[in-house]
């Protein structure tokens, strides 16, 4: 029986159980509530069972435990609370796991290592919390193990080696402690590491560096604290390295320039230059080395990376020039540079950028005249000079974006006398302060719309405290520029969504979101990444869409929306996923 994405309500009914025959039973992506009836146990002939992104609640029943025959049981993305039951190591036949995004609780049951047959195990996004049990590490058929947002602690034993047929391992934002072991390298099969988000600590073990099939490694937000070592130039499947929000040290070997396959790099804690050989990074999309006490110059190497979208560079004892060739980087969304001691003009190549929307450049050493090419940035919404040399004037048809301007320069055909306005006390001018207002208040109508309450993570939600600190808001100079929750939500999208008109990304992927997706959100003019996808939004796709001329990135899959997309976007996105046609 499959009856996906057919916007069913209601209970499953106790009945279900006398469909004794049933060998699929399939009812995923619908809006069903209530509990999972007992009954279903009934139902021994079962070899699939997916009830996946719905609105059910209450436990998940022990007669679960009779269905002998199950190969694969999905009931992820739902309101299931109550512990995982020990009966779920009767389904020794089970090739496929997936409990994730739901409220359970307690810890993970030891019966879970009977499952010898299993090939993913999905916990994801719950409230487990305890050790990760040892009988896990029997499980030595696992392709993928993802237990990342809970609440486990303890360390990371030997026997993890004992997985060597891993290719995911996300452990991401829990509590573990104390170092990686070296058997990690016995996982040599492994793509996708994800460790970030804990309390680990220790160096990092140099066998991770023998796992040359990563395509991505995730230590960040840990305690670690080492030098990177280079033999981080063996991993050159890399896509995705992030070591940022640790107490590294040293310097950024040479031998990262091996990375070529590189499309993500973050780095922080560092000092030393940044190698040249960062220039072979050409298929970097984001650059980020803040945070550290990086010297010596910005290689112009840097020009080579001609596919990045963000750049940010930070470092207190930079010197040098900015080098002109930042300006063959003509797809940047966003430029941040700091550095103390870097010296000379801002180099007029900089007006190449047509595509910014954000430029930040930091330099008490900087000097001479602000170039006039910097009003060739016609999608630049927000300048700020943390320069106090600076001489000449801004464009005046920059006059409609946010300015933090450090040396007060005027408007260009304003009297040089007359210092443009300059932010108040908090940082922010008077306008912005309106807007940033008018944003406040539609994150609070979002929280209220989508039920806050509920939600697994409500950092800083609803309080006095900037909302930059609000869990998953990104803001630049107190504008929001990122909203990104994967959180339980349901409800509807507000049309306040549209007051959020500083946007780049906005993610709700993986929640509980019905109703359908308003008008407003054409509003958005500046975003780039829409990901609405894994929810159960119903409803015609509306055409304000086609507004959103900037978005590259669309993704909609696991809805039930009907209509087409504006043919207008075929020619600008650059990621599309949705099962809905383009309109003629």
């Amino acid at each position: 029986m499959f009856l996906d994405y057919n916007n069913l309500s209601g209970n499953i009914p106790s009945e279900i159980g006398n469909l004794t025959d049933l060998g699929y039973l399939s009812l995923r992506d619908n809006n069903l509530i209530g509990g999972i009836p007992p009954e279903i146990g009934n139902l021994t002939n079962l070899i699939r069972l997916n009830l996946r992104s719905n609105n059910l609640s209450g436990i998940i029943p022990s007669e679960i435990g009779n269905l002998t025959n199950l190969d694969r049981l999905e009931i992820n993305e739902n309101n299931l609370t109550g512990s995982i039951p020990p009966e779920i190591g009767n389904l020794t036949n089970l090739a496929y796991l997936d409990l994730g995004s739901n409220n359970l609780s307690g810890s993970i049951p030891s019966e879970i290592g009977n499952l010898a047959n299993l090939g993913e195990l999905d916990l994801t996004v719950n409230n487990l919390s305890g050790n990760i049990p040892p009988e896990i590490y029997d499980l030595t058929n696992l392709v993928s193990l993802s237990i990342e947002y809970n609440d486990l602690s303890g360390n990371i034993p030997p026997e993890i080696g004992n997985l060597t047929n891993l290719r995911t391992l996300y452990v991401y934002g829990n509590n573990l402690s104390g170092g990686i072991p070296p058997e990690i390298s016995n996982l040599t099969n492994l793509a996708y590491l994800s460790l970030g988000g804990n309390n680990l600590s220790g160096n990092i073990s140099p066998e991770i560096y023998n796992l040359t099939n990563l395509e991505a490694l995730y230590i960040g937000g840990n305690n670690m604290s080492s030098n990177i070592s280079p033999e981080i130039g063996n991993l050159t499947n890399l896509e995705w390295l992030r070591i940022e929000g640790n107490n590294m040290s040293g310097s950024i070997p040479p031998e990262i320039g091996n990375l070529t396959n590189l499309e993500w790099l973050y780095i922080d804690g560092l000092s030393g230059s940044i190698p040249p050989e960062i220039g072979n990074l050409t298929n970097l999309r984001d650059l980020s080395v803040e945070g550290n006490n990086l010297s010596g110059n910005i290689p112009p190497e840097i020009g080579n990376l001609t596919d990045l979208a963000w750049l940010h560079i930070e470092g207190d004892n930079l010197s040098g020039n900015i080098p002109p060739e930042i300006g063959n980087l003509t797809g940047l969304w966003e430029l941040h540079i700091e550095g103390d001691n870097l010296s000379g003009n801002i180099p007029p190549e900089i007006g190449n950028l047509i595509s910014l929307p954000e430029l930040s450049i930091e330099g008490a050493n900087l000097s001479g005249n602000i170039p006039l090419e910097i009003g060739n940035l016609i999608m630049l919404d927000m300048l700020s000079l943390g320069v106090d040399n600076l001489n000449g004037c801004i464009p005046s048809h920059l006059n409609h974006i946010f300015i933090q301007n450090d040396a007060g320069l005027p408007l260009c055909g304003e009297s040089t006398a007359t210092p443009m306005p300059q932010p108040a006390a908090t940082g922010a001018p008077s306008h912005a302060h309106a807007n940033a207002d008018a944003e406040r208040e539609a994150l609070i109508a979002l929280y209220n719309a989508m039920n806050g309450p509920s939600w697994y993570f409500q950092d800083n939600w609803l309080t006095d405290l900037p909302v930059g600190d609000w869990h998953g808001v990104k803001t630049r100079d107190g504008r929001v520029v990122e909203l990104s929750l994967y959180n339980n939500l349901s409800g509807s999208i507000p049309p306040e969504i549209g007051n959020l008109s500083n946007l780049r990304a906005l993610s709700f992927y993986s929640n509980n979101l019905s109703g359908s997706i308003p008008p407003e959100i054409g509003n958005l003019s500046n975003l780039m990444e829409l990901d609405l996808s894994s929810n159960n939004l119903s409803g015609s796709i509306p055409p304000e869409i086609g507004n959103l001329s900037n978005l590259q990135l669309l993704w909609l899959d696991g809805n039930n929306l009907s209509g087409c997309i504006p043919a207008s976007m075929r020619r600008t996105l650059t990621s599309y996923e949705a099962a809905l046609p383009f309109c003629n």
